[in-house]
């Protein structure tokens, strides 16, 4: 059941996305608060293209739990993300590092989130609420479904780095589970001021 809270949350949530869309894939909003967005589109217009041109049963899953693609600071820094379930948000903290990698690198980055986010959702959709006790299975699964993409997808592209590939690690999301909500929100503003820094 969603409290009164939780549905003001969600409103104010949907009303700044509904009021920050830069672009759009296939109906699918791309929101972002930055002044500078154009690296933000082109590269998740590119991630949403190489999932629903490689690996179509993924991407109904991924239109099918998105409502949203959400430019949005972290508190676990770039390249990490969150989906909000009630509003089918995935909210990725973007950010285009060309030492990292090429522009394939960074669209074949970015769709693995997207796909790991509406792994997510899809496990939401069956009854399925993340809990402190269950919350390792969960992410197990969605990691493991996001290299398998990946997987499918390196038969396409072999130049793609082998790095991209993660095996499942609980403690990738140990920091997460054990900070406080106010710890996690003060870590996003600093990184969200950090993000701003950056594009300046």
């Amino acid at each position: 059941m969603t409290s009164p809270f939780q549905k003001l949350t969600d409103f104010a949530f949907v009303w700044q996305y509904k009021n920050s869309i830069v672009g759009s894939f296939d109906g699918i909003p791309l929101v972002s608060t930055n002044q500078k967005v154009g690296d933000y589109v082109r590269v998740i217009s590119s991630s949403l293209e190489l999932i629903r041109e490689r690996d179509p049963r993924r991407y109904a899953r991924v239109k099918a739990q998105t409502c949203w693609i959400v430019d949005w600071p972290h508190p676990s820094g770039a390249g990490s993300g969150l989906y909000q379930h009630r509003i089918k948000a995935t909210q990725i903290d973007f950010e285009f590092r060309p030492k990292a990698g090429d522009e394939l690198f960074h669209a074949a980055y970015y769709a693995k989130v997207i796909v790991h986010e509406a792994t997510h959702g899809m496990i939401r959709d069956r009854g399925i609420s993340t809990t402190p006790e269950n919350r390792i299975q969960v992410e197990r699964i969605c990691r493991a479904e996001e290299n398998r993409f990946l997987e499918s997808l390196m038969r396409f592209f072999p130049q793609l780095p082998a790095r991209l590939i993660r095996p499942f690690d609980p403690e990738d999301w140990r920091e997460s589970w054990e900070t406080g909500r106010i710890a996690r929100a003060v870590k996003a503003l600093k990184r969200g001021n950090t993000k701003n820094e950056l594009q300046t």
